[in-house]
Order: C-alpha cells, then structure tokens, then sequence
C-alpha cells in the first residue's frame, strides 16, 4: 500500500454512543466500512447517501474519498445527516487520484473489519451491509464477495467477472435481464472477479494486498482479486448483495475532468493502458509479447478508425515510460498470481462460474 499522505486530509464525524441504535442479529466479530470513491458526484451524492442511511446494519463507517472535486459534493456531505450508528470519515485528496488511487486511500482510512466499496453512481439495497457481514462470516476462506448488480433498467450490470486470456474483464450476464437464458442464475458460488461497484473485502486481505494507484480506471478491482486470491483467499459471489448502478457516470474521463463520459479514442486509449499494464505486472512474458504483436497488427490494419491505433499506441507508449514499477508489481507478486498462458488462475474462469451456477463448486 503506498504511504500516508501528508497532504490528505481526514475528517471524521460520528454519532453520540447514546444515539446509536440497538445490535441486531448481525456478526459482532464483523464490522463494516463503507468506502466511496467521489469526483464531482453532483446530483448522485443524494441516493446514495440516503442508501447508506437506509441500511439495516445497525453501525458501521462512511469513508468518503473526495477526488479534489470542484463542484458541492463535500458540501452536500456534510450537511448531510447520518443516521445514529454511522461513523464518517471524509478524506480530501488534493488531486484527483482516479478510482484506484481513491481506494487506496480509502483503505487506509477505513476501521471495518471489512470494507464495501461504492461508486457514488449506485444506490445499495438496505440489506446490502449486513448481508455482506453474514456471507463473510459464514465462509471464512472467502476473502472478496461480488454483488448482484443491477442497471437503472433492471438488466444485469453483471453478477462477478472474469478475465479472459487477454486480460479483457467480462461482467457475468451483463446486459441479459434476470431469469432469462442470457443470464447467470442466481446461485452464490466462485467467481473470477468482483467488480469494483459493490465489491465487498475482508480487511485483513485488503490491508495485505499492495494495489497500484496508477490506473485512473479500469482493472483496479480485478487486480483486487489476483492479489487476494494469491494470499490464499476464494473470490465469491452472493445474490443476496443487491446494488443498482448507474453504469457509465463514474466513467475514466468523469476522473479526467474531460465530460459525463469518455468518448472514442480516448475510452479505449484509458482502458487499453490499464490492460497492458496489467497483463505486464501478471501475465507470463510470451503472452505478453503476443498482446504486444497483436495490438501492433491492430493498429497497423485499422486505417479508417485513426482514434484506435493512436489509442494503441498511446497504451503501449505509456506503459512503456511506467514500465519500472509495473515490472516491480511483476516481481513481487507474478509467481504467486500464477497467470499462465491458458488465463489467470491457469484457465478459463468462465467454465468455473457456469459450474458455481449448477451448484457443483465445493464452497470454501
């Protein structure tokens, strides 16, 4: 994890012990933090808020992580009124860190025992919390949970994720509408990755893991997953943790400053930049090569789409300049990742989430 910030300021606020409601059935050896990553949340800081006070855990922490925003989203914070039980920390970055950066900030800040992370474009169903405290203490080997997320629409956003060969990150069912063929049965059981939204870590895995800042976006939750499940912890995923998510208001150029949402070119250039980077700190050195080779040809053969080579050659560019620390990741963690040439985890994480859905994964 990198180090405390000087420059970060933390403030926290909490209700008075005598205002806090009772205990209920929820594990008293879990606690929870919430931890929200915000850039100019605008509009959305409302929902979400009175999400998190709508919550049946009786107490838990708000870790809010301001990414240096220029509109009202700390001011709306703080006029904001938590319900008895619920503690707040705000931390103000000077500069925005992107999604990832955030949450490594978060992290440090966070006291749970475990720690859900949220976009500031989702809205959790009130059970989300303590459902995530019991699936947790009922599988202690599980060191990460995947929500069931869904779009404003009732789609699936997706229910885990898996990363094929490439690196390319696949949201189980994203897009199908629940019970239909399209989509993954509602069944907890393994799964590749958690995506960021919803995505719920034991602290004792969250503080072991060592997550790169560099990402504005994209595979900060994926690597969430390699590293944990390289400390010996399963990836698991649960229906009964409900989120509804805005897809698309927290995207890349949202951190960037640069509109509602990042356009053509420079959505691939900011996702393909973290792919590469990705594949460069696990991946084993012929597929990366081949990634390399495969990404050239692509840009070579697109001629009438000049935004997709410049987005590949700006990727691999950059990661070339920020090749140091990447091959840092690489030497610490690479061998116990154990990413081969058939995917991570050394296959096809897929054909392990089709199996969770049939029931015939062994629970950890």
């Amino acid at each position: 994890m990198e180090t405390k910030d000087p420059m970060r300021e933390t403030r926290e606020r909490q209700a008075q012990p005598a205002e806090r409601a009772a205990p209920t059935s929820a594990p008293k050896a879990l606690s929870l933090s919430i931890v929200v990553v915000s850039w100019n949340g605008g509009a959305l800081v409302p929902d979400l808020l009175a999400a998190i006070n709508a919550q049946t855990l009786p107490a838990l922490q708000l870790v809010w992580v301001d990414n240096a925003s220029t509109d009202d989203s700390v001011a709306q914070l703080r006029a904001w009124r938590p319900r008895p039980g619920i503690a707040v920390a705000e931390v103000l970055l000077p500069e925005n860190r992107g999604v990832a950066g955030g949450r490594v900030a978060g992290i440090q800040a966070a006291s749970g025992s475990a720690l859900g992370f949220l976009d500031v474009d989702s809205v959790p169903a009130p059970t989300w919390g303590e459902e995530a405290l019991r699936c947790l203490a009922a599988r202690p080997r599980v060191g990460v949970l995947a929500s069931w997320v869904l779009l404003p629409d009732g789609r699936l956003n997706g229910f885990g994720a898996r990363l094929d060969t490439w690196g390319h990150g696949r949201d189980d069912g994203y897009g199908a509408m629940p019970g239909s063929p399209a989509a993954p049965a509602p069944t907890a059981g393994p799964t590749g990755y958690a995506m960021g939204c919803g995505m719920v870590v034991r602290a004792a895995v969250a503080h072991a893991l060592e997550l790169d800042p560099t990402p504005i976006k994209w595979h900060d939750d994926s690597e969430v997953a390699l590293q944990a499940q390289a400390l010996g912890y399963a990836v698991w995923r649960e229906p009964s943790l409900v989120v509804v998510h805005h897809k698309g208001q927290s995207d890349a150029a949202l951190a960037r400053g640069e509109g509602p949402r990042p356009r053509g070119g420079e959505r691939l250039y900011l996702a393909e930049r973290a792919r590469a980077r990705l594949l460069l700190k696990y991946a084993p050195w012929p597929l990366v090569a081949a990634n390399g080779l495969r990404d050239a040809w692509t840009a070579a053969r697109s001629i009438r789409q000049p935004e997709v080579a410049w987005a590949l050659i700006r990727a691999h560019g950059w990661n070339a300049l920020h090749a140091k620390s990447a091959l840092e990741y690489r030497q610490r963690w690479a061998s116990a990742v154990g990413w081969t040439l058939g995917g991570p985890g050394g296959g096809d994480t897929g054909k392990g989430a089709a199996k969770s859905d049939a029931g015939r994964e062994r629970e950890p």
